[in-house]
C-alpha cells in the first residue's frame, strides 16, 4: 500500500524528488494515440487524465487507459479502462492520449527501489 500511496503522489505532482519524478515526456505516455479493443471500463465523467490513469491503477485488471478529451464534433469523451493493447492506433487529434499502465508501474518500480536504495 505504501507503494502504490507514493506512485499516486508522483503521478499528482505532490512528490518532486527527480529520481521519482514522471514528467508528461514518459515514455509510457503516448499521446494522440487509442489503444484500441480491450475495453474493461468506460468512465464518461473523468477527463483528467491523471484521474484516468489514478483509476487504473487502482484496479489490477487494468494494463493501460485511453483519455478523450470532449470536442463538439465528438460524443465519445471519458477515459477507457483497458485489459489489453491490441492496437495502439496513432491519429490527428489532438484530444486523445493513452498511457502504458504496465510499462508506468515497471519504470515507477524501478525508480522507487532506485530512490529506497540510496
Amino acid at each position: 500500500m505504501i507503494t502504490l500511496l507514493v506512485l499516486l503522489k508522483v503521478l499528482t505532482g505532490l512528490l518532486t524528488d527527480s529520481n521519482v519524478t514522471v514528467t508528461s515526456e514518459n515514455v509510457c505516455r503516448l499521446p494522440q494515440t487509442e489503444f484500441s479493443g480491450g475495453d474493461l471500463l468506460y468512465l464518461s465523467d473523468i477527463t483528467d487524465e491523471r484521474e484516468c490513469v489514478q483509476r487504473c491503477l487502482e484496479d489490477s485488471r487494468c494494463i493501460a487507459a485511453t483519455l478523450v478529451l470532449p470536442l463538439p464534433e465528438n460524443d465519445s469523451k471519458g477515459c477507457y479502462l483497458k485489459n489489453s493493447r491490441r492496437w495502439a492506433i496513432v491519429s490527428n487529434e489532438t484530444n486523445m492520449a493513452s498511457v502504458n499502465v504496465d510499462c508506468l508501474r515497471d519504470q515507477m518500480n524501478i525508480k522507487l527501489w532506485d530512490h529506497f536504495c540510496q
